[in-house]
């Protein structure tokens, strides 16, 4: 162990370290490339979606869904958004007649519908 570590080290003596020019250098130029494809991959990714947004656009909605749903589009929308819609309700917050329990389903664990 102690023997490696001496060879370690005479190895490190044989590195040739960079100047701090060099290091400033090749700093700036990474840094540089990183920026470049930054813009590159956020560029393209806009294009790609613009594409794919216009192709569905151009093919219409039928097209998106080929599995059938029993649930509608309004539905759908409504699962995404914050609003919470009970039987037509549009309260922001759900009432309390919607979420009773009777007391004997209470004794058997099930909810009441």
């Amino acid at each position: 162990m102690i023997q490696f570590l001496k060879d370690a080290i005479r190895e490190f003596r044989h590195v040739v370290w960079p100047t701090r020019k060099e290091t400033q250098k090749f700093f700036t130029l990474v840094l540089a490339m990183l920026v470049f494809f930054g813009v590159y991959l956020f560029v393209a990714s806009n294009i790609f979606s613009e594409i794919i947004f216009g192709l569905k656009n151009i093919l219409g909605p039928e097209s998106t869904t080929s599995v059938s749903s029993s649930m509608s589009q309004d539905e759908i929308d409504a699962l995404f958004s914050q609003e919470v819609h009970i039987d037509g309700d549009h309260d922001d917050t759900m009432s309390g007649s919607a979420l009773e329990v009777s007391e004997e389903s209470t004794a058997t664990g099930e909810v009441a519908q």
